[in-house]
């Protein structure tokens, strides 16, 4: 099987660092040979993981996300702002009609 950059699944084992062995299928260059070393990273459950974030990939995250969370509460604040303006409006074009229903039928009347 061979996946789009390159890299091929085989079968990888190791011995963990309480003498447990073990083993998983993780995507390896094509060019590896069975008995090859490679490195691997493994979860506290010793599965296969991809390897940590570099420092440049972690920054890149962290200000994507910050930048996606500012938006978010940007729009949440200008969402919020549309709603409590459409409520006081609601609200002030009913004390409007109150307000019309006593003066409308004297307007246009002559004054006594």
């Amino acid at each position: 099987m061979t996946t789009p950059d390159d890299r091929v699944v085989g079968t990888v084992r190791w011995t963990a660092e309480d003498g447990t062995r073990h083993e998983d299928r993780t995507l390896v260059a094509p060019t590896l040979a069975a008995g090859d070393r490679i490195a691997v990273w493994t979860d506290r459950h010793h599965r296969v993981t991809p390897p940590p974030l570099t420092p440049s990939e972690a920054a890149s995250q962290a200000a994507a996300t910050g930048a996606l969370v500012s938006l978010a509460l940007a729009g949440a604040a200008g969402g919020g702002c549309c709603a409590v303006r459409a409520a006081l409006d609601r609200c002030r074009a009913r004390a409007w009609e109150a307000e019309w229903r006593k003066v409308g039928p004297q307007w246009g009347r002559a004054a006594r």
